[in-house]
């Protein structure tokens, strides 16, 4: 054990919609009763679907649904949510491809124009069932949607109803909620974007590609973020040039119309989830120069812009203990508060790194996220940047409590593996269906492509579809 000092950064503001705010203090948790999302949706939900499957478990009836309806629209009326229509609610007994099918046609029969949203109530856990609706409805119909378990829909408890409306809300276009800093400096300056990148790889046994996600902020204060994922080789840890053209071109096309207004950013953030030490210098020498292209080429080689580069890792073995006598520095269990922040003795001497504590540990030893900054052109004081990253934990989009990192590259890497371009009669890829000792399979395509999401005039890929 190295006894060192650290100290507690000043938690942000929470800021609702209709002015309200709240300061949740070092609790690093809050509740959403009584409030109003920051931004609720923009288009009013008029045309939407609900299917339940019946299954022979957990049966759900329709009575239960229509209940679960009405709090359901009752709820997000309270928080802000504008909705003109009853949902078309349907018994879903054929395949879960036909069944997507039959609500998504018969949902745009009944209003006459594209269905904006599905729900979809399941009666268990299955994986496979999940990724062939998602698959569905990402890919083939372009339609936001979200899967509910029926134990839950027949409790119709508000506390799930509201935790369900955060992401709904997000994939319709609103924001949750947004931060207000203590720190008068940290906040983001105009014309600044954050770009979030991470790369998945499969579990052992698995034979499908690695995937390289990305992120783009499409607002000024950091709330919501586009997404993009794609193949990305057999666990390569750095994200190919193509790829990266791929899947930024267009997110930082979208950014300079809306948000930039014309203009390319000033300003970059780019936070890497996930690289050893070793492929740093890959990461500024390939990756941080393929983003700098993209910006020249959509900007006629006139991009002057400045670049921060963060590295964020969960995977090492630090650990803090507080003084078990000191209430100011440590919760109920024993763990430090959020808000912790070790930037000396147990940190490099050469280089700029700090671990964080932006969450509560729910169970168990809570882990702080270990930031190396590798490059920071934008010349930040300390303070500016480590108190930013903090601020950013709490506006999460779809939970109620300060969380330990931005996931969102990694939420769409995840769910982008329901995009592998692989038919539904092949069965689950991974699981508890699959032998850890399988055989890579001897036709395996070289470079297998994702299926593309869908675009409507709904615009899906600018959405948050990956919450």
């Amino acid at each position: 054990m190295i006894r060192t000092k650290a100290r507690l950064l000043p938690n942000p503001d929470i800021q609702f919609g209709g002015n309200q705010r709240h300061n949740p203090g070092t609790n690093g948790r809050w509740d959403l009763r009584g409030k109003k999302f920051y931004q609720p949706n923009k288009q009013p939900l008029s045309c939407w679907g609900v299917g339940f499957i019946p299954g022979k478990r957990n049966v759900i009836n329709r009575t239960q649904v229509e209940h679960f309806v009405d709090g359901f629209m009752k709820t997000y009326a309270g928080h802000g949510g504008n909705i003109t229509q009853r949902p078309l609610i349907a018994e879903l007994t054929e395949d879960t491809g036909e069944a997507i099918k039959r609500l998504f046609n018969s949902t745009g029969n009944k209003f006459q124009k594209e269905p904006q949203l599905l729900l979809i109530i399941v009666p268990d856990k299955n994986s496979f069932t999940y990724l062939r609706i998602k698959k569905s409805c990402d890919c083939r119909w372009g339609v936001p949607s979200q899967v509910l378990q029926s134990a839950h829909v027949a409790k119709a408890n508000p506390q799930y109803i509201s935790n369900v409306l955060m992401k709904v809300n997000a994939k319709l276009g609103g924001t949750t909620a947004r931060i207000i800093p203590k720190v008068n400096d940290a906040s983001l300056k105009p014309m600044t974007m954050i770009i979030g990148a991470d790369v998945t790889h499969p579990t052992i046994g698995v034979w499908s590609p690695s995937m390289a996600a990305v992120s783009v902020c499409m607002d000024t204060f950091g709330g919501r973020y586009w997404g993009a994922c794609e193949t990305n080789g057999d666990r390569v840890e750095v994200i190919a040039r193509a790829n990266m053209e791929h899947m930024l071109t267009p997110l930082v096309r979208e950014w300079m119309s809306t948000v930039g207004q014309g203009r390319a950013p000033e300003n970059v953030y780019y936070f890497r989830d996930g690289v050893s030490e070793g492929e740093r210098e890959k990461i500024l020498k390939q990756e941080v120069l393929d983003i700098k292209s993209i910006f020249m080429k959509l900007t006629q080689d006139t991009w002057k812009g400045k670049f921060t580069v963060v590295i964020a890792n969960k995977r090492h073995h630090i650990r803090a203990f507080p003084r078990p006598t000191d209430r100011n520095a440590a919760d109920k269990n024993g763990n430090p508060l959020p808000g912790l922040l070790i930037e000396k003795d147990v940190t490099s001497p050469h280089d700029w790194d700090f671990f964080l504590y932006s969450h509560i540990a729910l169970q168990g030893t809570s882990q702080p996220v270990h930031y190396h900054v590798i490059l920071d052109q934008i010349g930040h004081k300390a303070h500016q940047l480590e108190n930013m990253i903090y601020d950013h934990c709490y506006q999460y989009i779809r939970s109620t409590t300060s969380v330990s990192l931005f996931y969102y590259a990694h939420l769409i890497a995840a769910r982008a593996r329901h995009h592998e371009d692989v038919p539904a009669s092949s069965g689950p890829r991974s699981g508890r269906e699959v032998p850890m000792t399988n055989p890579k399979p001897k036709d395996k395509p070289v470079d297998p492509r994702l299926l593309p999401i869908h675009g409507t005039p709904n615009r899906l890929p600018f959405a948050v579809w990956y919450i």
